[in-house]
């Protein structure tokens, strides 16, 4: 088996996103939060609308109670969304372009990511976290919250082999297909 293998990060929008979504909705499962005020709000108009005979304007503070549950999960993921664009346009992603490169090795601290104008780093094998294989690229969580993007399309010799070459050296039970 290889025992070092080079990843240029060709970014683009589509793997940004892809990623950002990932991150977010998966791997920090930030919907939950906005989801549970959607349903708590829910749950309060709900008992409003019961309450139309019994108090005045309850049907209104249903209403109200109604528009704020769904209008701020809403609003709360409009900004996500609005921010990953700005970030894509904030990094030229449009067209795809060198972001990063990693170089993994048999080394303790075998994980290098090296980026223009920027002091490389290293990450120990051991600290790794999880490793996740989306369609077309593999999420490398080298610290809690801090991943490695490799797309699929920019490993050498191919996808199969850089997942491989993680699974040698992360174990199995650190790999996971999405």
């Amino acid at each position: 088996m290889q025992q070092t293998m080079k990843i240029d990060v060709m970014m683009d929008d589509k793997t940004f996103r892809d990623f950002a979504m990932f991150d977010n909705f998966r791997y920090r499962k930030i919907w939950k939060r906005p989801l549970q005020f959607a349903a708590a709000f829910l749950v309060f108009s709900l008992l409003c609308f019961a309450m139309r005979g019994i108090r005045k304007q309850a049907d209104l503070l249903g209403v109200v109670l109604l528009v704020i549950g769904l209008g701020l999960p809403m609003a709360y993921f409009g900004m996500f969304f609005k921010t990953v664009r700005t970030q894509q346009k904030k990094l030229k992603l449009d067209k795809p372009r060198l972001f990063y490169t990693v170089l993994l090795s048999d080394a303790p601290d075998g994980i290098v990511m090296a980026a223009k104008g920027a002091v490389d780093q290293r990450f120990r094998w051991e600290a790794a976290e999880q490793a996740y294989r989306a369609d077309e690229a593999v999420y490398l969580y080298v610290a809690p919250g801090s991943a490695l993007i490799l797309p699929l399309k920019d490993a050498k010799p191919n996808g199969d082999a850089l997942w491989a070459y993680l699974g040698a050296r992360l174990g199995e039970g650190k790999l996971t297909v999405l």
